[in-house]
């Protein structure tokens, strides 16, 4: 939690000197420039591009991505890959997600040392403090039937960042938007593929919140569970070693292992490779240079016995 508070007081820092960052975990790997996505160079990315914070989710399925399912932001975001804009909207949120923090390491002092607070970490309170925020109803940009809500959203998009180049930007894309709401019958599937926003209010501070695409700023589960941009032929922005075993603090080489299956991980020197680890279930617990990488069973495969009705024993 120590290091969560220092994380976002940092990423403050950059905030408030006027600076946007797009911040990624450690066990993120970069695949692709996403400078596309976060500068609205993507027709589908168009909005988000202009939005005061942009997260990553862990989203599973395209079931989460559209507007009925608010583009993923109802289920967990997943901080490990964010954009903050030099704006009100983006400082008012992470002064919140420092004072949540700071409010449980309170709470973490009178439990006992030992227990595992898996709960307590920073993602989970950035989630709180967005989901706690309260949403702006009457602000929706790409709203079809109501003018007034695509004008509540189009000024705030437009008060986060005056510089002249980032306004040109937007009025590009907030006319690219009326024009898709003004033909329905022809633009209909763009509008819809049109990645939404949130707008909600915390303090006083209005800000707007989008998601990045799960196919491409990728989890774990999309990628190697689910081997899902494989399969669809085409490679993620980005993919973030998640949903996996072995990704604690006491056993985060599985993290690396999961890299080297699909070719992600190639600092190895060849003396990784040269030997056989211990049997299964050494003690102590092997270090990632000690396991080197192979599991080594002893036992003896066995033929499956057949019984009389012809199934297997």
């Amino acid at each position: 939690m120590t290091m969560g508070i220092l994380k976002v007081r940092f990423f403050l820092a950059f905030v408030r000197a006027g600076f946007d960052i797009l911040c990624a975990d450690l066990d993120v790997v970069w695949l692709r420039d996403p400078r596309p996505w976060v500068m609205g160079q993507i027709n589908s990315s168009l909005l988000i591009a202009y939005a005061d914070i942009v997260v990553s989710t862990d989203v599973t399925s395209g079931a989460a991505e559209n507007d009925r399912a608010a583009w993923g932001l109802q289920q967990e975001l997943n901080t490990g890959m964010l954009m903050l804009r030099s704006s009100p909207g983006a400082a008012v949120v992470c002064e919140a997600w420092v004072a949540r923090m700071q409010r449980e390491m309170v709470s973490i002092e009178k439990l006992p040392k030992n227990m595992l607070q898996w709960w307590s970490n920073d993602q989970t309170f950035f989630n709180e403090v967005i989901q706690r925020s309260l949403l702006l109803s009457d602000h929706d940009a790409k709203h079809a039937s109501d003018p007034s809500r695509r004008r509540n959203a189009a000024a705030h998009l437009r008060s986060i960042d005056r510089r002249a180049e980032r306004g040109a930007g937007l009025a590009r894309a907030l006319h690219a938007v009326e024009s898709l709401v003004a033909h329905p019958r022809a633009s209909g599937a763009q509008l819809a593929a049109l990645r939404g926003l949130q707008f909600r209010q915390r303090d006083g501070v209005t800000f707007a919140i989008g998601t990045f695409p799960y196919e491409l700023f990728a989890s774990g589960h999309t990628f190697f569970t689910q081997s899902l941009q494989a399969r669809r032929g085409f490679s993620p922005v980005a993919v973030h070693t998640t949903f996996q075993f072995c990704d604690t603090a006491e056993f985060a080489w599985g993290k690396r292992s999961r890299l080297r299956e699909r070719l992600l991980w190639l600092v190895d020197t060849d003396s990784y490779y040269q030997r056989v680890g211990p049997a299964s279930e050494p003690k102590p617990e092997p270090t990632e240079l000690g396991y080197a990488g192979f599991l080594h069973l002893d036992g003896e495969r066995r033929r499956p016995r057949i019984g009389s009705g012809g199934a297997r024993k």
